[in-house]
């Protein structure tokens, strides 16, 4: 999208207020990445899915996730036959603890198509 409607539409602002209301660095990162779209298709997608989340918070409340820190490399380490720290590896089990609840949480989404479909890919490794 081009810069200067980015800034006509003060974009920047918004961003800054949405990473103000979140916890955690890693998910201030991610806020930070998104674009907005032209892609009629991509906007369709992205408004049902918000769509779905509020009205997954008004019937059921927040999910149980707290804040979580960037354990995307502590990950690549430990698949790549690497070392942890137990800083580390509390770091990780604290992570699949929340994804866990959020799993049993999200049975509650059987009727939303899009939370669901997220839901399922935690779902993926049952074991874990």
């Amino acid at each position: 999208m081009n810069s200067k409607v980015l800034t006509i539409l003060e974009y920047d602002k918004i961003i800054n207020m949405l990473c103000e209301s979140v916890d955690g660095e890693y998910v201030k990162k991610r806020i930070m990445k998104i674009k907005p779209s032209s892609s009629y298709e991509d906007v369709t997608f992205l408004l049902n899915e918000t769509d779905e989340a509020v009205i997954s918070l008004l019937k059921y409340s927040e999910p149980p996730i707290s804040a979580l820190s960037d354990e995307i490399s502590a990950l690549e380490r430990a698949h790549n036959g690497g070392v942890l720290s137990i800083r580390q590896l509390l770091d990780i089990s604290r992570l699949l603890r929340v994804i866990k609840q959020y799993i049993n949480y999200g049975k509650n989404f059987e009727d939303f198509k899009i939370i669901n479909k997220y839901v399922q890919y935690l779902i993926y490794y049952p074991n874990v």
